[in-house]
């Protein structure tokens, strides 16, 4: 792992590191568009999505590429079907 004192950058396994987050990201929209009563909000999955982003890229760091930033955050937002 290498860390970066301004990032926490990790390069030994970033697709690995991405494909998770990607996943995660799915999961949470999945149950945003599950979730439409008002005892349960699809809201705040759609807020955590979007926290999964956050973290993301701010594990990966400057390995980040500006495409991968694009499509996770894009997904995350839920203006991006995969």
């Amino acid at each position: 792992m290498n860390h970066n004192k301004n990032t926490l950058a990790i390069t030994s396994d970033y697709t690995s590191l991405t494909e998770s987050a990607k996943a995660e990201i799915n999961r949470l929209n999945e149950f945003a568009k599950a979730r439409n009563d008002v005892t349960d909000s699809p809201e705040i999955y759609r807020e955590w999505a979007y926290g999964v982003f956050l973290f993301w890229k701010k594990l990966a760091g400057a390995n980040a590429t500006p495409a991968d930033v694009l499509h996770l955050e894009t997904l995350a937002t839920g203006e991006l079907s995969s």
